[in-house]
């Protein structure tokens, strides 16, 4: 199982989805359950906005056992994360969704009227 959550403090946030003011830290975390009887070995995450995130990375993962994954990164476009996180070379996947949504004020200048 995979969970992908959004936070804007630095932790694991509550949800999948989020709405910040443009350039507001934004903190994407990954935390995969491995629910197999067997114990992994080889990881790989894949982000389809911020692309691949871990490559074959050797970490052993017993059954029942968890591991997390976090970046933290300024929000500049609303996207709808797709994360799809693979082990031993494709034995296993799980996939889950978020949803960043940006907001961008509009400051209009102030006019004097001039008499």
């Amino acid at each position: 199982n995979l969970d992908l959550t959004l936070s804007t403090d630095g932790s694991c946030g509550p949800s999948g989805n989020l709405t910040v003011p443009a350039g507001t830290p934004v903190t994407y975390c990954y935390t995969v359950y491995n629910s197999a009887p067997v114990t992994v070995t080889s990881h790989t995450l894949v982000d389809n906005v911020l692309g691949t995130l871990l490559s074959n990375w050797s970490y052993v993962l017993s059954p029942g056992a968890s591991t997390q994954y976090t970046i933290t990164v300024p929000a500049t476009q609303s996207y709808s994360h797709q994360a799809t996180w693979t082990v031993d070379g494709g034995a296993a996947a799980a996939q889950n969704t978020a949803t960043l949504t940006v907001s961008h004020h509009l400051y209009l200048p102030l006019l004097h009227k001039i008499n």
